[in-house]
């Protein structure tokens, strides 16, 4: 939203229906340290890949100290396995006001068009969707 909240909010304001998967349930996905060495020991060539850019990621970032999170897949798998998701309807807006340019604003409405997910069968969706990487 932020590199172009013009845009978004031409979106958001068209009134169709838009499911909305939040940064946080991104961070909520987070890869463990059984599943990360998983990949390490991978001999795909995406398995190799994406080793390779974990690797470029944590030297680059090496006070973070963080785990990978699914935040994009996490936006594939909610295509596949919306039941995986708990939603709340209602209507998302863009503020432009100073303070919160470019952000995201959610009311609750039940007739609202947009859904927003609130929570996430974490481990399931942690699980098959790493698998699922591993796998390729």
């Amino acid at each position: 939203i932020h590199c172009d909240p013009q845009s978004a909010a031409c979106v958001v304001e068209s009134d169709l229906p838009i499911d909305f998967i939040p940064w946080a349930i991104g961070m909520t996905c987070t890869v463990s340290t059984v599943q990360l060495n998983q990949l390490f020991a991978s001999r795909t060539r995406t398995g190799r890949l994406l080793t390779r850019a974990v690797k470029l990621w944590r030297k680059a970032k090496p006070r973070l100290h963080h785990m990978p999170h699914l935040f994009d897949p996490m936006a594939v798998a909610v295509l596949l396995h919306p039941e995986w998701f708990e939603w709340q309807r209602g209507r998302v807006s863009v503020s432009f006001a100073p303070a919160s340019f470019a952000h995201t604003q959610f009311t609750p409405d039940p007739q609202g068009p947009h859904r927003i997910a609130r929570q996430v069968k974490k481990s399931v969706a942690v699980r098959t969707v790493w698998d699922r990487i591993l796998a390729l």
